[in-house]
């Protein structure tokens, strides 16, 4: 049988995770041309919906697990995979930058990774 825990700290990481998002793709926005603004908002989507759905799945077992090792490394594979697939769904996409799509989901993938593990570590110390 699966042990399950509370999907404790969703609402906080979905928070966390557009600022810091809307950080990062505000901070850019200058910077960019149009096509990369748009590539760097399309990443941004991307990385929010993959990793908010991860950081769900990674909630319903409790840290520590073998259970939870599982879908931590399943939900890299799928980060992989949509990095590895938006680079051939974008690459033939008028009007955005290839380069900086990838490079901002790239980023924004071990940018919300990190934010993942604090927010679990901090849920860890609360107890």
């Amino acid at each position: 049988m699966v042990p399950r825990a509370r999907g404790r700290g969703i609402g906080r990481y979905l928070a966390l995770s557009f600022l810091l998002v809307g950080v990062v793709v505000g901070t850019g926005w200058p910077f960019l041309d149009e096509a990369g603004r748009r590539a760097l908002v399309v990443a941004g989507i991307v990385a929010l919906l993959v990793q908010v759905v991860s950081f769900a799945a990674l909630t319903t077992v409790p840290p520590g697990t073998n259970y939870f090792l599982g879908i931590w490394i399943g939900a890299t594979l799928l980060r992989f995979s949509v990095l590895g697939g938006g680079a051939f769904l974008v690459a033939g996409v008028d009007g955005v930058d290839l380069i900086t799509a990838l490079f901002g989901l790239a980023g924004l993938f071990t940018a919300l990774m990190f934010l993942e593990l604090w927010v679990i570590l901090q849920r860890l110390k609360r107890g």
